[in-house]
């Protein structure tokens, strides 16, 4: 599965999208992807402007189970 691409605004105020995250192969096995944009600046409510995430799922992201994960990019990127 394939989430699709979102566009938020950078701190320099030009628009940045965020990658579409697949599934990548590891020496472990099938893993899900981050949906990090290198623009790491949390908002007041301490989400990352960047990718959205909240600053609990990005120090977690690599704890995270693939179903967790799935579960974050279904928040960020699903269909609402």
């Amino acid at each position: 599965m394939t989430y699709s691409a979102s566009t938020v605004d950078s701190p320099s105020g030009s628009e940045t999208s965020s990658p579409s995250v697949d599934y990548i192969k590891s020496s472990h096995g099938a893993s899900v992807g981050s949906p990090c944009v290198d623009v790491c600046e949390s908002d007041s409510d301490f989400v990352c402007i960047g990718c959205r995430r909240t600053i609990e799922e990005v120090l977690k992201w690599p704890e995270y189970t693939d179903e967790q994960k799935k579960a974050v990019l279904d928040r960020l990127f699903g269909d609402n």
